[in-house]
């Protein structure tokens, strides 16, 4: 199971909902899911045609609106390479989860 900024009690998060049309079973270790997405409009043109696996080693410039400049300074303040570090980034997740459970208690 992966790391978890908040507990679970606290926020669910997307590897922990079930999966639909599947009843109670939960994703989390899963390696046959079949994943379709257009991601054009969250990648840097260069990187569209990139399969999946490959998109988290991607540098974080791939993600469209990030610059050179913007991928430097994530990485000089929190050492920030790879689509994947800033994904798996405490600091991302913990602010992903106080956003959702401070927009959810709306």
């Amino acid at each position: 199971m992966p790391d978890h900024p908040v507990p679970h009690s606290l926020v669910r998060c997307a590897l922990c909902a079930p999966v639909p049309g599947v009843g109670d079973v939960f994703p989390h270790g899963r390696t046959n899911m079949t994943v379709n997405a257009n991601l054009d409009k969250l990648l840097d043109k260069k990187f569209e045609d990139h399969d999946l696996q490959a998109l988290p080693d991607a540098p974080v410039d791939a993600l469209a609106g990030v610059s050179k400049a913007d991928a430097d300074a994530l990485d000089k303040a929190f050492g920030i390479r790879t689509i994947g570090d800033l994904g798996r980034s405490p600091q991302i997740r913990a602010a992903v989860a106080i956003t959702q459970l401070a927009d959810s208690s709306k």
